[in-house]
């Protein structure tokens, strides 16, 4: 019986340490944001009770903060996403309809940073010495967030996809056609790709799919205290 428990302990706490967590940055992060908010004079408009722990899914933000300073109106409409571990990248494909894919590096043995790139691919140059799990999800269809309709207008909005907790690597990708030629050798009995991923690293601030602007905490509390998004160079 003992030895039952002591598994079901195990799995409790690798099911609920990640969850417990998200709930500890979400609140960190919420003082936080309250506080740029106070200091540089944003109007903070929470959209559903408890807004910092806001969840992937569904078509909503989160919470709204705006102002208006020398007549100019900035609004940022703000959905919240947490990344359930550290170590994984999240990869938004396509826009109609918008995938989500998520991939996940699992290390087990030595160093991984030394032999894979930002997407976790192998880099073939004699760095290995790692042993190393990739899990891949299946892409997932996520809605579309309507980011204006909250604000009640769409003067001065800018529509904020907000990480907390973060992970290691945010991309977009598009699903690119492949062309063969006649001279390439498959293996019998398998049929060559039709399709693959063209990916692109997102940083902070950047557009993602010229839809929403990708941001972690850090890096959206200095967006709120120097504006840079949304104006036109």
């Amino acid at each position: 019986m003992k030895p039952l428990l002591w598994i079901l302990g195990a799995a409790a706490i690798l099911f609920l340490v990640p969850r417990l967590l998200t709930l500890l940055y979400r609140i960190r992060m919420a003082v936080k944001l309250l506080a740029a908010a106070k200091k540089n004079g944003y109007t903070l408009r929470p959209l559903h009770p408890l807004w910092f722990f806001g969840t992937n899914s569904g078509s909503s933000p989160d919470v709204l903060f705006g102002k208006t300073e020398n007549g100019e109106r900035r609004i940022y409409s703000v959905k919240l996403w947490a990344s359930g571990r550290k170590m994984q990248n999240i990869v938004f494909i396509g826009t109609d309809p918008q995938t989500v894919q998520v991939r996940r590096i699992i290390p087990l043995a030595g160093r991984f940073g030394t032999w894979m790139d930002w997407d976790f691919n192998p880099i073939t140059d004699g760095t290995g010495g790692g042993i190393n799990w990739l899990r891949e999800t299946r892409p997932k269809t996520r809605e579309p967030v309507d980011y204006w309709t909250p604000a009640g207008t769409s003067y001065g909005v800018i529509p904020v996809l907000l990480f907390c907790p973060a992970p290691m690597n945010v991309a977009e990708a598009r699903v690119v056609r492949l062309s063969h030629t006649t001279v390439e050798r498959q293996p019998m009995y398998t049929k060559p790709p039709e399709t693959t991923l063209e990916k692109r690293r997102l940083f902070d601030g950047d557009l993602l799919h010229e839809r929403e602007y990708v941001f972690g905490t850090r890096a959206f509390i200095t967006e709120l205290t120097y504006p840079t998004v949304g104006r036109s160079v």
